[in-house]
């Protein structure tokens, strides 16, 4: 039985590891690993996409992050979809 719940069940020593502040503090749950794995390979997932969409806009801001920090993420999305449309049009008044 030992074996079996090794290989099959993983202990988390924090709750919040999955779910936040949703679990109280100290809980410790007994999640079968297949399902663990898959929580564990989406929060990686999104992490990534979410780091790779802050470097699109510090690219179309032409900063570090400096203003998605300063202005937060909605100002500096909408502000960056802006910035892309003046290109767009510019470039086609060019032609």
């Amino acid at each position: 039985m030992e074996n079996i719940e090794k290989r099959h069940i993983r202990v988390i020593q924090s709750a919040s590891e999955i779910f936040g502040d949703i679990m109280p503090k100290g809980a410790i749950l007994l999640v079968p690993l297949s399902s663990v794995d898959k929580i564990q390979k989406e929060d990686i997932q999104q992490h990534r996409q979410s780091d790779l969409f802050l470097s699109l806009l510090a690219i179309i801001h032409r900063d570090g992050g400096h203003y998605t920090e300063k202005h937060g993420f909605e100002k500096s999305y909408d502000d960056a979809v802006t910035k892309i449309c003046n290109w767009i049009w510019n470039k086609e008044q060019i032609k």
